[in-house]
Formats: C-alpha cells, structure tokens, sequence
C-alpha cells in the first residue's frame, strides 16, 4: 500500500487490523488444537489459557520496549558525556590505522543497534516461552516508536526514518 495515497491514519487503522486478524488466527488454532490433543481438557479453561497467554505477551512486548526506551536514554546521555570528552580532547586516534576519528559521526551507531535488536530479543524471548511472537513484537515496536524514539540522536532517527 502506497503511503503518500492515503491518510497515515487509514494506513495504521488498515495495519492494525491485519495484524489483530494474524493474532486472532493463530491463538485460534493453537487453542482448538489443545483441545483436540487434550480431550480431557475443558474449553473455557483453554480460552481463559489462551487469553491469559496474549495478555502475557503483550505485556512482554511493552515491557521490552520500555526497557529499550530506558536503555537508549541511559546511551544518550552517556554519548553526550562522551562527546564533551571528545570535544575537549585535542585528538582521538585509532591504533590502527594511525588517523584521527570523527567520534560525532560513530555515536547513534549504538542507538541504532539497540533498536534494531530489541525486536528481535522480543521475537526469541516470546518464542522461547512458547508465547504469540507477532503480538509480541507488534507491542515492542509500538512502545519503541512512542517512547524510545525521542531518546535517539538526531542523525539515528534520520537513519531510521528513511
């Protein structure tokens, strides 16, 4: 779907929609094949099961981004710390090429890393816990976009804008 056609409202309504669709299916089938490989099993247990399994994932997902959110406030006040260091420093040279490095352009490299990894760490961890990856991803990268991203350098949010 092209962007610059429709409002980025209809865009997020649209995307919402397809992923509640992805969710709803797949815990759909996860629950009715727990009741057909468990007889024993009572279905409205297995809907309480399932339901408390989403819950759980969504509040793993925010949690991650929130931590992540965290993280690149606690890097971005470490890479201003270090910068007025640089900037006080008459030089920085790297061993081993012998040249001077431009430490202002190294800086989001860090803040990149993290917010490219933390889906990921949600995605493994959600995974490992034999969770709901999608919603769980879908949630951390709703509270990266909403938290962490106003703690990111202005050339790390130029990067991943574009």
């Amino acid at each position: 779907m092209d962007c610059n056609l429709f409002s980025s409202s209809l865009y997020s309504i649209v995307y919402g929609e397809s992923m509640l669709n992805d969710v709803i299916g797949y815990t759909s089938f996860q629950t009715l094949l727990d009741i057909h490989l468990q007889p024993e099993t009572r279905s409205i247990l297995a809907i309480f099961s399932t339901l408390f399994w989403i819950f759980i994932s969504i509040v793993l997902g925010y949690s991650i981004g929130l931590a992540t959110a965290l993280l690149c406030k606690l890097l971005s006040s470490d890479d201003a710390n270090e910068s007025e260091r640089a900037g006080n420093a008459a030089a920085v040279v790297d061993p081993r090429s012998s040249q001077a490095v431009d430490l202002e352009n190294h800086l989001y490299s860090t803040d990149f890393a993290v917010m490219f990894l933390s889906p990921w760490i949600a995605y493994l961890i959600a995974e490992a816990f034999d969770l709901s990856a999608i919603l769980t991803i879908f949630f951390c990268g709703l509270s990266l976009g909403h938290y962490a991203i106003h703690n990111l350098s202005a050339e790390c949010r130029q990067v991943i804008y574009s």
